[in-house]
């Protein structure tokens, strides 16, 4: 505690005095409080330890109180005299203190002083032009005055910035402060639960000292950019007192949960007659292991958004980056659907062949699965080298013959992505069967690292070629990490013609109608940037294409948890614990659909802030910023609806069920296709935001309809995910009502 004061007083002269008053006001607190339960003798101790503390601090406040301490705060802003005498403004300038007759003039003393602060703080916000001032004309002249906007203060300390100014002179800066804020009120709530369901003490006069703190720094400083750097300490305390608070509202209902699972597993093995049937660990490894990879591909997909953004910001939303966007999506679009399915079909047979036959056996199957994958996506890329010039002109038909050939030469750089993609699929189906989820989660973050370091290494003459470059690289880096990863677990990742003998049947059987499944899903994909390039002027596809990214994020989150961490656990279940696997499968879905409903909510209400912030630097104009904002509350509302698609379908893999699953992809692609054609027509690019959550709705119902009972699903269920989607699109909606209004007028 002596080397933090002493930091302060170093630092920031002013804070010893405030600490000293606070610690002050809370000893006094608690000790009338304890004198009133007759218990001075019993916490002797602890007024023992409160009074050292406040001894520390005297001295040390004490030689900080020398100094002019409104001076000193000014000039850490950077403010000399003069600025501050010159600073004055036509609502200060006739600004004088009004003693009170009625307190001791040294208490009096004491308001005039931070008073004067304030107005010092006020005058010099405004002579640098600060737009983040809360109230910077209010400056209280008396006592009484001062105790009559302390609420205020509290009410600015707690939450500013307030939302009314979340979409008001947006930049990068202030719309992380609107995220973070906005996380805080989420959290806010959680300090009142805690406080009704567990009161204590501590948070009594915890929450005390962290109100006292957060008033006076408000008072002191009305700018909001400056008050936000100082509470961050104090709202370290009220977040996790917060947090606290939620799950002592939370935690019967997940033990319930755990009770429950506990019984279905012993239940099961009492059935098979072992105690020792099932192998890893439970629902805690997987939720442990799963929050890793979600962090860790957040980072990654943050990085492959920070990619496309530095790009629009040298080169804007221009033909030529939507010949970029279009060239990078055709191989995504063919590795989503021709190499993922590879691991969704290999990994219930890895797993059950490694626990029953043995990782030599499970080898040979991996192997022969390299051997098929290398070898068909090495004669898909050459034929799409061949036929790379019709494919780009049919999505890039409005545009310029040097934008369609950039373009085309552009895809064929991609290409070497989808040999690349065989052995990093595979490799990471394997690791996942071996539950090496931190590499699998890790050794993806060379991709964006590479793309992104090549953007800022390269000159911009280069155009976007450094970040395709840096893209293959990376994923050669990502397939030789893997390769070498499991050589070190005793894994050879090598492909093998002569084990297609040990190839299941069952494994080509389901990864035909996975792969088909896929295709029929992502083929939404290709027809939407298709259609967007057919709508007239540049930027149609930059704007979709990112907007799209952003929306997809966090079914692409759900989609990466599900396959690395989800679909080996349900690998192990699937065989002999079935009701566990509902069991785990219900929950699965109510945590992604409670995921996505905030995230929902989140884009809509950050919608214009977010596309203010990403391309108000850049070479981008305000129709595009405007376009990629609607685009991007349109499809936010899809968020919930898309995470429950993606777990379903790639479930449905795991419990057999595959045939419906394609038949829930054909109904998304034809709903979205034709929407599109025709809403395009007459709404241009929000015409496809609009196909598309119309089609990811209408395909969700009707696969949550058909696999229920397959997934362990009552119908029940599947009502209660309607009505949650509902009520996140009202909620989101109702928090864009003037955005709702325009677009219905």
């Amino acid at each position: 505690m002596l080397g933090g004061a002493v930091l302060c007083a170093v630092f920031r002269p002013y804070m010893p005095i405030l600490l000293l008053a606070i610690f002050g006001m809370c000893w006094v607190a608690v000790a009338v409080a304890l004198g009133a339960r007759r218990a001075l003798v019993k916490e002797r101790r602890l007024l023992a330890h409160g009074a050292l503390a406040l001894a520390v601090l005297m001295p040390i406040a004490l030689f900080a109180a020398k100094s002019n301490v409104a001076e000193t705060a000014l000039e850490e802003n950077g403010a000399t005299t003069s600025e501050m005498s010159s600073a004055s403004t036509s609502s200060t300038q006739s600004w004088a203190w009004q003693e009170s007759a009625w307190l001791p003039h040294k208490v009096d003393h004491i308001f005039q002083r931070v008073s004067e602060l304030r107005k010092h703080f006020a005058e010099y916000g405004e002579s640098m032009s600060a737009n983040s001032a809360i109230d910077s004309n209010r400056i209280p002249d008396s006592a009484l005055g001062v105790l009559m906007y302390l609420p205020r203060a509290l009410q600015i300390g707690l939450f500013a910035p307030f939302p009314v100014t979340w979409q008001q002179r947006v930049s990068a800066p202030r719309l992380v402060g609107a995220l973070e804020t906005s996380v805080w009120y989420l959290f806010f709530p959680g300090v009142l639960l805690l406080a009704w369901r567990r009161p204590s003490r501590a948070l009594l006069f915890g929450g005390c000292f962290a109100a006292i703190l957060l008033v006076i720094l408000s008072y002191i400083n009305p700018n909001v950019g400056t008050l936000y750097r100082q509470r961050f300490g104090v709202w370290m305390f009220v977040l996790l007192a917060g947090a606290v608070g939620w799950m002592s509202l939370l935690s019967p209902g997940l033990r319930r949960i755990a009770e429950t699972r506990s019984d279905l597993a012993d239940a099961s093995k009492a059935a098979l007659g072992k105690t020792d049937d099932y192998p890893g660990g439970g629902i805690e490894s997987m939720v442990a292991a799963g929050s890793l990879v979600l962090i860790i591909t957040l980072v990654c997909f943050l990085g492959f958004t920070a990619r496309d953004l530095l790009l629009i910001r040298e080169f804007g939303a221009t033909s030529m980056m939507d010949g970029y966007f279009f060239a990078a999506m055709l191989p995504t679009f063919l590795i989503a659907c021709v190499s993922m399915p590879m691991a969704d079909a290999l990994m219930r047979t890895f797993v059950e062949s490694k626990i029953g036959q043995g990782l030599k056996q499970a080898e040979g199957i991996v192997r022969a699965v390299l051997w098929y994958g290398c070898l068909g996506m090495l004669g898909l890329s050459l034929l799409l080298y061949v036929c790379a010039e019709p494919l780009v002109r049919m999505g890039m038909s409005g545009r310029s013959a040097d934008a369609v050939h950039s373009a085309v030469t552009m895809f064929r750089c991609f290409l070497p992505l989808l040999f690349l993609s065989v052995w990093t699929v595979v490799g990471n189906a394997v690791l996942s069967g071996l539950q090496r989820f931190r590499t699998v989660a890790l050794t993806q973050l060379v991709v964006p690292v590479l793309a992104v370091g090549a953007i800022v290494i390269w000159p911009s003459t280069y155009g976007p070629y450094p970040a395709i470059f840096g893209m293959v690289a990376g994923a050669l880096l990502h397939s030789l990490l893997i390769v070498w990863r499991l050589s070190r677990l005793g894994f050879v990742l090598w492909p093998r013609p002569s084990a297609f003998r040990q190839l299941p049947a069952s494994v080509m059987r389901s990864y035909r109608r996975l792969a088909l499944a896929a295709l029929v899903g992502s083929a939404a994909i290709p027809i939407g940037y298709v259609i967007a390039g057919l709508v007239p002027g540049d930027g149609g596809v930059s704007a979709w294409a990112l907007a799209s990214k952003l929306i997809t994020l966090f079914s692409s989150l759900a989609s990466a948890a599900v396959a690395f961490v989800v679909l080996p656990h349900f690998s192990r279940l699937v065989r002999h614990h079935v009701e566990l696997l509902r069991n785990d499968m219900r929950l699965l879905l109510v945590v992604g659909n409670a995921a996505g409903g905030v995230g929902t909510v989140m884009l809509g209400l950050f919608a214009v802030p977010i596309a203010s912030a990403l391309f108000s630097h850049g070479n981008t104009d305000e129709r595009h910023i405007l376009m990629f904002a609607d685009i991007l509350r349109i499809g936010a509302l899809q968020l919930p609806v898309a995470i429950t698609y993606t777990v379903m379908i790639k479930i449905a893999g795991v419990v057999g069920t595959s045939l419906r699953a394609l038949a829930g992809s054909a109904i998304a692609l034809l709903t979205n296709a034709v929407l599109a054609f025709v809403l395009v027509h007459y709404i241009g690019i929000l015409g496809l935001a609009v196909a598309s959550l119309v089609a990811m709705v209408s395909a969700t119902l009707l696969l949550s309809t058909i696999t229920r009972k397959a997934c362990g699903l009552h119908m029940r269920d599947v009502a209660v995910l309607c009505i949650s989607w509902i009520a996140w699109a009202g909620i989101t909606l109702a928090s864009n009502a003037d955005w709702v209004h325009s677009v219905v007028s």
